[in-house]
């Protein structure tokens, strides 16, 4: 502290007090003295012990004594460096030290384990474990995870067969985010077969996941018919949607985060349900397969094509499900040839060209078993 120093109402300052070298073995007592200029004074009475050096070979002294609680981290703590710039490679962590003096006559090796919640290290990187007669090491402990309540004994063994015991606690709980608000459809739009609605913003949300149903909902939605996840408010798309009546309902998410890890999807309350139309999407209609024949290791299929869809495709499947012959882009008479003999089934689905992709229909299976010789 610099002489003069002002302090403010409610603060407070601090004084580092320093032993003089080389004093005498004993007890050494004075009287520190702090006034101000109002002639307010504090008395501060020091007392120093000064132990002479060990006749043992192998003595250390420890702060803070071996079995204090020396370590228990709140989430105050972890909260404080918030607002601390961080220097390259800097821990933002807090930690706790250990100092072993070296009491004896012979230098002593320090040796430690990290513990199942805690790790540790020497506060100095060059240091190896060996500390000479007269000097000292430092031990840093560190949590392993930010949220854990735990309490862990940590060792530190010292040749001399010297054993110090540490009781070890952080009291950290993990806090889960608050649920997302109730999500609420501003806005829907179809165009051909795609689906897009905005959403009002939802306080404590990440982003919403939406469905559309054949049903309407009082509570939430049932048995989907289609799933888009990780929408935007903005942005909620559903494409390739088939002709007919839906309903649309969507509910905000947020995810729990716990150790740096995503733990869970958190949602809020599902959006009253909106009714949606689709008139000039996919066309729900089947393909019709009118005539299959066989031949030696071939089987000719003629199909019709709903209105709507571009072409066909099909597949040829044993009734092991072993062996798969499949023909795509079909229009209206297909050969398979180089069939094994066996018995297969036949089933076709028709697509059509929607966005630059395929959207397709439902499969249709032919009724009978398919022989082939």
């Amino acid at each position: 502290m610099k002489v003069g120093n002002k302090v403010k109402p409610g603060e407070a300052v601090a004084v580092d007090i320093y032993v003089k070298p080389n004093l005498s073995q004993g007890i050494h007592e004075e009287t520190f003295v702090m006034e101000t200029e109002e002639g307010i004074q504090a008395k501060c009475r020091i007392r120093v012990l000064i132990r002479g050096a060990s006749d043992q070979d192998y003595e250390v002294n420890c702060r803070p004594n071996s079995g204090t609680r020396f370590l228990t981290i709140t989430q105050e703590e972890y909260d404080s460096w918030d607002d601390v710039e961080p220097e390259p490679d800097m821990l933002m962590c807090p930690s706790r030290l250990i100092t072993i003096c070296n009491n004896g006559q012979k230098p002593v090796t320090v040796d430690f384990e990290d513990t199942e919640h805690f790790r540790a290290w020497f506060y100095i990187d060059e240091d190896t474990g060996v500390v000479m007669p007269g000097e000292n090491t430092i031990i840093q402990v560190f949590p392993k995870a930010e949220e854990q309540v735990a309490t862990d004994i940590f060792k530190v063994s010292i040749t001399g067969g010297i054993e110090l015991s540490y009781i070890i606690s952080q009291n950290c709980p993990h806090i889960a985010p608050p649920y997302p608000e109730g999500a609420t459809i501003k806005d829907v739009k179809v165009q051909g077969s795609t689906i897009k609605a905005v959403a009002y913003d939802c306080a404590n949300s990440e982003g919403f996941d939406a469905v559309l149903t054949k049903k309407s909902w009082v509570d939430k939605p049932e048995n989907y018919v289609k799933v888009a996840r990780y929408q935007d408010a903005k942005t909620i798309t559903f494409t390739n949607v088939k002709n007919g009546t839906y309903y649309l309902g969507i509910h905000a998410y947020n995810r729990d985060y716990y150790d740096g890890k995503v733990s869970g999807k958190r949602f809020g309350a599902w959006s009253y349900p909106v009714k949606v139309v689709v008139k000039n999407g996919i066309p729900t209609e089947r393909v019709k397969i009118k005539t299959v024949k066989t031949g030696k290791g071939a089987v000719a299929v003629t199909v019709g094509v709903p209105k709507g869809f571009a072409r066909a495709d099909m597949e040829l499947r044993s009734t092991g499900g072993t062996t798969v012959y499949k023909r795509n882009n079909r229009t209206t008479y297909t050969r398979i040839t180089g069939v094994k003999p066996g018995t297969y089934t036949l089933r076709v689905r028709p697509w059509a060209k929607t966005n630059g992709r395929k959207a397709y229909g439902d499969w249709v299976s032919w009724g009978r078993r398919i022989r082939v010789k």
